[in-house]
């Protein structure tokens, strides 16, 4: 007997135009980035499509909050759902984004150097203190210490 087809699955809303009887556009696009993070048998939905079905489903249907991940060729990372219907696997490994976003800082174009001495202190401080406020004069760099610590993945910043 044949291994059951695993198929991925991905919805997502928004207009579609049509060319010699295929469907293009960055709805397509965006449904397709989706579809292509998500394992075989899994069903993922965008957040807009989330929010207009949320109130419709069924009650043997739900949703299943992914958390936000980055999506190729996307500006913004995006909040992903998985479908949860009744025959469907719900534990997955995770998503195949590019990432996920534990923090609302800008990404770094760069990478930092120097202002160790900085990073150090401002490390020390996070564990006795509820908020660090950097003040300096503007240009100088006061983002780029808090940006470089979360990219190292310290979720405290």
């Amino acid at each position: 007997m044949d291994p059951p087809l695993r198929v991925r699955m991905a919805l997502h809303t928004g207009e579609a135009g049509v060319r010699t009887g295929d469907y293009y556009g960055p709805a397509v696009n965006h449904r397709a980035r989706l579809r292509a993070v998500a394992h075989g048998a899994q069903v993922l939905i965008s957040s807009v499509t989330a929010d207009l079905v949320r109130e419709a489903l069924g009650a043997d249907l739900s949703l299943r909050d992914l958390g936000e991940h980055q999506l190729r060729d996307m500006q913004q990372p995006e909040r992903v759902w998985q479908l949860v219907y009744p025959s469907s696997q719900i534990e997955f490994p995770p998503l195949g984004s590019l990432g996920v976003r534990h923090h609302n800082l800008p990404a770094q174009l760069s990478t930092f150097v120097g202002r160790e001495r900085e990073l150090d202190e401002l490390r020390s401080l996070l564990p006795t203190v509820a908020l660090v406020s950097m003040t300096e004069p503007g240009g100088v760099g006061k983002e780029s210490p808090g940006t470089d610590s979360s990219g190292r993945g310290d979720r405290r910043i």
